[in-house]
């Protein structure tokens, strides 16, 4: 299964394409004889969408695609910026420059060891 890359941008396009019409028309229907909170009930109806679905793939593969495209740019964005400035967590020293200076300046004043400055993980925070 194909994980949802950009949930937000996941949900507006669903909400978006579920106007004017059935959820049957895009979801599995699931029959079940209990209520979510395991009190029994009859036919109560549950709604699957999955990337089974050809357009649900597509959607989530197009997110997918969107999240890398942003992570390069935001990359590319720190490896290039020279407007960067950052207080030293040590010294105090402020620094200004690259982000690449910065992870620089720690490792010659501290005995953390940040390997090359490059390899810093992209995580986004939403």
């Amino acid at each position: 299964m194909l994980k949802i890359a950009l949930l937000e941008e996941y949900l507006k396009y669903w909400q978006k394409e579920f106007t004017g019409h059935e959820l049957e028309d895009y979801c599995t229907t699931l029959l079940l004889d209990q209520l979510p909170d395991g009190t029994p009930a009859k036919n109560e109806r549950y709604y699957l969408l999955s990337d089974i679905l050809p357009k649900d793939y597509e959607v989530r593969n197009k997110l997918q695609q969107q999240s890398l495209e942003r992570a390069l740019a935001q990359h590319q964005l720190e490896l290039n910026d020279r407007n960067f400035t950052k207080e030293c967590l040590y010294c105090r020293d402020v620094i200004t420059g690259l982000r690449a200076d910065f992870l620089q300046h720690l490792l010659r004043n501290t005995s953390y060891n940040w390997e090359n400055p490059k390899s810093c993980v992209y995580r986004r925070i939403s």
